[in-house]
């Protein structure tokens, strides 16, 4: 599906321009149209782009240096949205601290960034403080609490105790007005924020992103779903998740309304919120299509009257769950997009039963590169492009790639090495770890990650052929397969499956899954054994957790035990 060209206002002359300089322009052009809508809240563009520019300034009234680090301690909110634009106004980098993350895990954020600022909203000070007491140095300088007021009692004693332990603590209501912020020095080459992902250290690793990945992914975005201002677009994702930074970015580009997801209710079953909003365009990971379905949302266009678009991203869209939304809604355009944290949002992306005919049997093409992106698929061994057909390590080149990680310049050069085929000096490749082949028509279909293939009896196994038989199976929500050492020489392959309420009972069950992955598959790619499982464990992020799954599967004694 390509541009809606006659919807979309002409953006030609932002193009080379920043995000928070298109919220300035739709302020000029159109102040009075909704930027933001939270379903009790409406924010348009001109109170949009001022108190951007009240938070730049005391951003830079508080001596934030260029590509400075503040760090944003707030849920999915229209907080959260000012404070990314206020960052990015001031010349910061913002950097996402997931309100649900682990102490331990903030503290080794902050002190890996070198955080100047933290921007925070009252109900989560005391996650503030207690961080604060676990850092050997508080590199902080400046809190800036935006909803709290000091008339409160309590949040006059949280604001209290803030200023005891930081330099600079600035409560937003207590400031009724600023200077204009000084002109905007930054240029494509800054940082506009520090993702920080897991690390296989068990620290996390923080990815750079600057403006011109994010101008590059932008362009193409905007103009290949057709986002105009009459869009009114969900923010389902976390911020600490880059799928955020197409919600927000790619709206305020547009000049769009934003609808964050604020209920947790809400976020596990969005159904209400898609009505309700009445959201245009939808983007979150596949796994929200599952959860519709099981809360008896998803029906025959449910979500018609408005929806125009459906994105999925971020993990394997199980073809399903794609089945499952072309059923109920044939008429809503649906896109599967693919892309690491270090290639900006995602670099590929593919019309379900638009592209090619979708077959239910098959595993989901990840489709074709965006605009500026080179993807190459290589031998498994050396650095050369491989034909199409051939199983590969997929790699990806381009302006969207990341500068690197934050403070690990060995982990940089390690995953960001030179172009094989060297097209311009200087000209990267980012190593993803993924496997991946190129057919004939140009399409690329993802086939699991190096870490995720593993070896049975000599035999080479991608874990996801077995995920996508799995998923096949009209009785099971979802599933996926691990393999498990229950001793150093006696390695197996497992299934763990989520059964459909109206599922079979668990013998019978567990018989179909295995007669199931036999006729679809290589014996000795066959699971061994099938666990039933009442969900699968996921990440923060919404993906699935196959650590966590090995965890529980060695917890076990029955195979067809659900817990």
């Amino acid at each position: 599906m390509g541009a809606n060209s006659g919807l979309i206002e002409p953006l030609s002359h932002l193009d080379g321009g920043l995000v928070h300089q298109a919220v300035t322009h739709h302020a000029e052009v159109r102040p009075h149209h909704p930027a933001l809508d939270d379903g009790k809240r409406v924010l348009n563009y001109k109170q949009l782009a001022d108190v951007m520019d009240k938070l730049a300034r005391l951003l830079q009234d508080s001596a934030l240096p260029r590509n400075g680090r503040v760090g944003l301690l707030l849920e999915n909110s229209i907080e959260a949205c000012m404070a990314m634009l206020g960052v990015l106004r001031a010349d910061g980098c913002y950097v996402p601290l997931g309100t649900h993350f682990p102490a331990q895990r903030l503290a080794d954020i902050v002190t890996q960034a070198g955080l100047h600022a933290v921007v925070v909203t009252d109900k989560h000070c005391s996650t503030l403080l207690q961080l604060e007491a676990m850092l050997e140095a508080n590199p902080l300088q400046v809190v800036i609490v935006l909803n709290a007021t000091t008339n409160d009692p309590k949040q006059a004693e949280i604001i209290h105790a803030l200023r005891q332990r930081f330099p600079t603590v600035l409560v937003w209501e207590e400031i009724e007005h600023t200077q204009p912020p000084w002109p905007s020095r930054n240029v494509e080459e800054d940082l506009a924020y520090i993702m920080f992902t897991s690390g296989t250290t068990g620290k996390p690793k923080g990815v750079m992103i600057t403006h011109r990945n994010i101008n590059s992914y932008l362009l193409w975005a905007v103009k290949h779903f057709g986002f105009h201002p009459a869009d009114r677009i969900s923010n389902h994702s976390s911020i600490t998740f880059d799928l955020s930074v197409m919600d927000i970015f790619g709206t305020f580009r547009a000049g769009a309304t934003l609808c964050p997801v604020v209920s947790p209710g809400d976020r596990a079953f969005p159904g209400k919120f898609l009505k309700q909003q009445r959201i245009t365009v939808w983007f979150s990971v596949p796994s929200v299509i599952s959860m519709l379905r099981r809360s008896g949302q998803l029906q025959a266009n449910a979500f018609a009257e408005h929806l125009r678009l459906a994105l999925f991203c971020g993990e394997a869209l199980p073809p399903d769950l794609a089945a499952a939304w072309l059923e109920t809604h044939p008429q809503i355009p649906m896109h599967n997009l693919y892309g690491p944290t270090e290639a900006t949002i995602a670099c590929t992306s593919f019309w379900v039963n638009g592209d090619s005919p979708f077959n239910p049997q098959m595993a989901i093409p990840i489709g074709r590169p965006t605009q500026d992106t080179e993807i190459l698929i290589l031998d498994q061994e050396k650095d050369h492009p491989i034909p199409p057909g051939t199983l590969g390590r997929l790699v990806i080149c381009g302006p969207q790639l990341s500068p690197g990680y934050w403070g690990q310049p060995e982990l940089t050069a390690k995953v960001f090495q030179e172009h094989p085929l060297k097209p311009y000096p200087g000209a990267r490749m980012y190593v993803t770890g993924d496997l991946a082949y190129m057919d004939e028509q140009g399409l690329i279909h993802f086939s699991g990650r190096v870490d995720d293939q593993v070896k049975l009896h000599g035999y080479r196994i991608e874990l996801g052929e077995i995920d996508v038989a799995l998923a096949s199976i009209p009785e099971l929500e979802e599933g996926v397969a691990v393999l498990m050492l229950h001793a150093p020489d006696v390695p197996e392959l497992v299934a763990t499956v989520v059964p459909k309420e109206e599922a079979l009972a668990n013998e019978q069950l567990v018989q179909q899954v295995l007669d199931h992955c036999r006729s679809q598959l290589p014996h000795y790619m066959v699971p061994g054994s099938v666990h039933l499982l009442s969900q699968l464990p996921r990440n923060p992020n919404g993906k699935v957790d196959r650590k966590k799954i090995k965890e529980i599967v060695a917890s076990l004694q029955n195979g067809s035990m659900i817990k």
